[in-house]
């Protein structure tokens, strides 16, 4: 394969595990099942925050060269430090992480050992992330080249699964605004936060691999998208 197209391949899986957190995994059934026969306008909400929005993020990091002190600076060194802060605080120990946690006990541990325990469960997960993220320069190929391909092929079980025997029928749902329900539920994935700090890991990346002219970053980086 040529470099150029491995390192799109490479990096856009990257982007599409970091982006697929707990967040992503939880709120859109959880949407479809609420909202029922009104998924359509659900899928629109959520696609404008929880897919859009990180879109955006990423664009305009990108176009900063993927320092955030560039991209929100322009407010003030103070407000760019303090909202940095902010949002690392948010996809990390205040929320994200805790999130992330919760997650893999009750949907990848609790069902099938319902004694394990919690703590030894988490401690066993974030020991997990640590060896895979310790290297920060490896991070971009952990996850695109070993983590995508089985998240895609656990992503394509789940969703056969849910086709061939689903839960139950469509019904008719008495939901009040779909659209802002769901608008609003894709930014609680977080991802339109977390999109300026993923952004400057991916560039570093794309740097790491020879890629250096401005120009070529950002289009390599758009590309991935």
């Amino acid at each position: 394969m040529h470099k150029k197209a491995y390192d799109v391949a490479v990096i856009g899986f990257a982007l599409f595990s970091m982006f697929f957190g707990a967040g992503n995994l939880i709120f859109p059934p959880y949407l479809g099942f609420q909202l029922s026969g009104k998924w359509f306008w659900g899928l629109l909400g959520f696609t404008l925050t929880g897919i859009g929005l990180p879109l955006l993020g990423i664009i305009a990091m990108a176009q900063n060269g993927g320092n955030f002190e560039n991209f929100a600076g322009r407010a003030g060194r103070a407000f760019a430090n303090g909202i940095y802060f902010t949002i690392v605080l948010c996809i990390g120990p205040l929320l994200a992480i805790p999130r992330t946690g919760a997650t893999t006990y009750e949907m990848g541990i609790l069902p099938f050992m319902p004694g394990f325990n919690i703590l030894a469960a988490s401690l066993i997960y974030f020991l997990i992330n640590i060896y895979f993220t310790i290297n920060e320069s490896k991070v971009i190929d952990y996850i695109g080249k070993l983590m995508t391909p089985f998240l895609f092929a656990m992503l394509a079980i789940i969703i056969t699964i849910g086709v061939v025997n689903p839960i139950g029928g469509i019904t008719v749902s008495d939901a009040v605004n779909p659209f802002g329900r769901a608008f609003s539920e894709g930014y609680q994935t977080m991802d339109a936060l977390a999109s300026v700090v993923f952004a400057g890991i991916i560039i570093n990346s794309v740097k790491e691999r020879g890629n250096e002219k401005r120009g070529k970053k950002r289009k390599l980086k758009i590309i991935s998208e």
